[in-house]
């Protein structure tokens, strides 16, 4: 009956809407946190601070090159860990006790930092101060503060310690060797994690980053425990750094086929899409078609913007915001030779539905079994001593990046009415 039907649909859109409000764009968009800077902050930063640590609040230590403060299991080899389905690392959130017994520091509340208790790191007096970053607190009722500090400067963070024990290691490490390591964080409580402590890396890239007024170059200092900055000349506050990115997924005229690429920074087996930075007074839509022109001679239009992912590990060092699109091709594989540009690009083809299928059902596979969707050992020996012409073969990007859900949204389309999707969490 129509009833019944009308049912069903309302309970397809609900089911829709609940995938896509968890992590439906990848990892690093939201982290369960508030991040509104609370007025009582805002009224009286020193004693909300020492307040919101004596509290419980938990704090990320980390340090430059995009690395943060994690512990390793040694008890068990790793092969038998990971056949049992054990973590070996962990993001370590530590309270103002365990931080400052850690690391041998003292809690500041004047500045608003940490010092270091270290007679060698004493002596270095204009690089013992470890200023507080407010990163915000838990969505639930009375939910904890997060903080994080900038260790870069600290005498270990380049060295590791085993804190008392012999079977764990506490070591600096990079947060996107871990993301890639773990393939099954996505709608787990550890992806909220992760985004903060991506979230805490690009504050940090970013403070330390602008030491001067880029009006008047005198010294600037942080303010608001540490996301804003404000030069003690003129008194012009600088924000975090942002860069936009477009994302697209371009589809040929008849959508048989997709544009994938495989970009220079990259293995040259892995492919995802298209992306570029959008520039000053240029539209995101403009920024898809000009990016896509330049960079595959592909002309597109019809361009439909899905979502967003912020993603803190970017290439300029900046904290970036993909934006992901869907462009439809103004002609076919058949019709139209590609002209790629070499400097940003290793290949791109298009790629047929089927194949596209394939790829993303071993890349998903990744995700769900913790098994690599790239060639194995074997293979790769195999393609080695193969003639040069013999392909090798090609992986779609994880789960972790919005590309995958670009691509897996496409799919999904085929097989669907437009309607019954949403494009965007909000």
């Amino acid at each position: 009956s129509l009833r019944r039907r009308r049912r069903a649909s309302w309970a397809e859109e609900r089911r829709e809407r609940d995938e896509m409000n968890s992590n439906r764009w990848g990892l690093f968009d939201g982290g369960r946190i508030n991040r509104a800077l609370p007025k009582t902050a805002r009224a009286d930063a020193k004693n909300f601070a020492k307040q919101a640590l004596e509290k419980g609040a938990l704090v990320l230590p980390f340090s430059s090159g995009n690395r943060i403060y994690m512990q390793t299991k040694l008890a068990e080899p790793e092969a038998e860990a990971e056949a049992a389905g054990l973590k070996l690392k962990s993001i370590q959130w530590l309270t103002k006790d365990t931080l400052e017994e850690t690391f041998q520091l003292r809690y500041e509340k004047e500045t608003i930092s940490f010092s270091s208790l270290s007679e060698l790191q004493e002596e270095r007096a204009e690089l013992n101060s470890f200023g507080l970053i407010y990163l915000g607190r838990e969505v639930e009722e009375d939910g904890k503060h997060f903080f994080a500090v900038d260790m870069t400067n600290y005498e270990l963070a380049d060295g590791d310690h085993r804190n008392g024990s012999e079977d764990v290691l506490y070591t600096f490490e990079e947060l996107r060797s871990f993301v890639k390591s773990n393939h099954d964080l996505l709608g787990t409580k550890q992806a909220a994690s992760v985004s903060r402590a991506g979230y805490a890396l690009a504050l940090g890239n970013w403070s330390r980053g602008l030491r001067f007024c880029p009006s008047c170059s005198s010294p600037i200092h942080p303010v608001q425990i540490g996301t804003r900055k404000e030069c003690e000349s003129c008194g012009k506050k600088q924000y975090p750094r942002l860069d936009p990115v477009c994302i697209m997924l371009v589809t040929s005229e008849d959508e048989k086929h997709v544009l994938l690429a495989s970009p220079r920074y990259a293995s040259g087996r892995m492919l995802t899409c298209l992306a570029g930075f959008i520039e000053q007074c240029e539209t995101i839509e403009e920024a898809v078609v000009r990016e896509v022109y330049e960079e595959t001679g592909v002309v597109v239009d019809q361009v439909e913007i899905l979502g967003s992912q912020p993603w803190p590990l970017g290439r300029s060092g900046a904290c970036e915001l993909m934006i992901g699109c869907i462009a439809k091709a103004k002609s076919n594989p058949a019709t139209s030779e590609l002209c790629v540009d070499e400097a940003e690009l290793n290949s791109a083809s298009w790629v047929p539905l089927g194949l596209v299928e394939e790829k993303l059902a071993k890349s998903k596979a990744w995700q769900k079994h913790g098994k690599s969707s790239k060639p194995s050992t074997r293979l790769k020996k195999r393609e080695e001593s193969s003639s040069p012409s013999t392909p090798k073969e090609t992986w779609i990007v994880p789960p972790y990046a919005i590309a995958h859900h670009l691509i897996e949204f496409w799919i999904r389309r085929k097989s669907k009415t437009k309607s019954a999707l949403k494009v965007s969490r909000l």
